[in-house]
């Protein structure tokens, strides 16, 4: 018998397919309390238990109750941060800490690389891709560099730090950028008008810059027009002053997701948008850069905790909701490799999906689904974009680590799962629609993945 806790579609459709297993049994636990939970694994003939929640710490709790009831059972917990199920994984060995973030990662990734790919991943060094289940897996060709060599490599360079610009990535940027050209222009202007009435360029650039600090020149030139045009440099001056001083103060204060250099450059082609920057799409986000493919983030809470994640991981992210025509320019989408949308609701991510699609029906849309029946089935919108079901995959992998398979990876292409060993599929699995758990579901809200 499987105990399996949880009121996740996972946790029901998992129920359902070890029901299906000759020999099995399962009693499904949808919200228990800590005596309930005892109570069933007291039953006789207990084998393994699941735990499918929605929140890491329900499942940390859970958990605890089982290892504290048998410490030998073999218990499988879905965890979605992967901090925690590192550090579940080092203080309970016995545990097994499965990740569905983890486990649907390639698959999304697949159609992201290389169209038609089921899947997408790298093992140490070595890219790999997956495109037919009968062939195999094989090593993947990383793209070539972004950034051509000589003066062209120069050129482009600063093309894309001019064109990255008016993302007007956050706020502070476009502070910054405003106030730093602002009080440029004023100095240049100043410094040209010394130079062309006659004034030396050391004193010409000293007298500017005593401009544009609002000090006023030391002696003044040029008569009446120049003074003019001095005090009217100082006082835009103060303003950009002001605009440049608020934007520092702005930088220090958010999360730095974005920048005009470095790693955070926001791509503008080539690359692939990540819309939804849960663990989900963060996990996609290391998966895809670990591929060679650049990447750039959409989340539309600015407050969200993934942005904390996103900043150490260096990775582009524009605050912003994916069904803006807006913000999809802004990300550069018509020169995107592909665009996944795979935040936490499958609604918000159908929506996105359309909005994209009928911006650039030329880029591939891969479309995370896996908490509502009706739309995690594919042949529902068939042509709007690749649909990954994250609790069809799950739930592929924990039945066979239940049966004692060994698995390395779960792929599909929506209509059929393969898991993958090695470098052959082992097993093929066709989703039943009829298939369902005999328990009943409540309806609970969902948490943020």
């Amino acid at each position: 018998m499987v105990v399996v806790v949880g009121d996740t579609l996972l946790a029901s459709r998992l129920c359902a397919s070890v029901q299906a297993e000759p020999g099995f049994s399962t009693t499904h636990l949808v919200a228990p309390c800590d005596s309930t939970l005892l109570v069933a694994l007291a039953q006789e003939g207990v084998e393994a238990v699941v735990i499918a929640v929605h929140e890491d710490v329900a499942a940390l709790r859970h958990a605890l109750v089982v290892a504290d009831a048998d410490p030998h059972l073999q218990t499988i917990v879905t965890v979605f941060d992967q901090t925690m199920k590192e550090r579940l994984g080092q203080l309970w060995p016995h545990l097994e800490i499965v990740s569905p973030a983890e486990i649907v990662a390639p698959s999304l990734a697949g159609p992201c690389v290389l169209p038609g790919a089921l899947a997408a991943w790298t093992d140490g060094d070595r890219p790999y891709v997956l495109s037919d289940p009968v062939d195999g897996p094989r090593e993947l060709v990383r793209p070539p560099s972004v950034w051509p060599k000589g003066v062209a490599g120069l050129r482009d360079r600063l093309r894309q730090v001019v064109l990255g610009a008016h993302l007007g990535q956050t706020t502070s940027t476009r502070m910054l950028v405003v106030g730093t050209g602002g009080v440029g222009v004023v100095l240049f202007a100043d410094f040209v008008w010394l130079i062309s009435m006659g004034v030396p360029p050391a004193e010409a650039f000293f007298d500017a810059a005593r401009v544009v600090s609002t000090v006023g020149p030391a002696v003044a030139h040029g008569g009446d027009a120049y003074m003019v045009f001095a005090g009217l440099a100082m006082l835009a001056t103060i303003a950009f002053s002001a605009v440049l001083t608020a934007g520092f103060i702005e930088r220090f204060l958010e999360p730095r997701v974005l920048s005009l250099f470095g790693s955070r450059r926001p791509p503008r082609s080539g690359h692939v948008v990540v819309i939804g920057m849960g663990q989900v799409g963060l996990r996609l986000c290391v998966e895809l850069r670990r591929l060679g493919i650049r990447v750039i983030g959409l989340e539309r809470d600015s407050r969200a905790p993934a942005l904390r994640v996103a900043q150490a991981l260096k990775v582009p992210v524009v605050h912003g909701h994916g069904t803006d025509r807006q913000t999809l320019e802004r990300l550069s989408c018509k020169g995107a490799r592909a665009i996944a949308t795979v935040g936490s609701d499958d609604l918000d991510n159908i929506a996105v999906a359309v909005s994209v699609s009928a911006l650039v029906p030329h880029v591939p849309v891969v479309i995370r689904a896996g908490e509502h029946e009706v739309i995690a089935r594919p042949r529902s919108f068939e042509g709007l974009g690749h649909l990954r079901d994250v609790a069809d995959l799950a739930t592929v992998y924990v039945r066979a680590r239940l049966m004692g398979r060994d698995v390395d990876l779960v792929a599909t292409d929506g209509e059929t799962t393969y898991l993958i060993v090695g470098t052959r599929c082992v097993e093929t699995v066709r989703r039943d629609p009829k298939l369902g758990c005999r328990h009943e579901m409540p309806q609970v809200a969902t948490a943020r993945q």
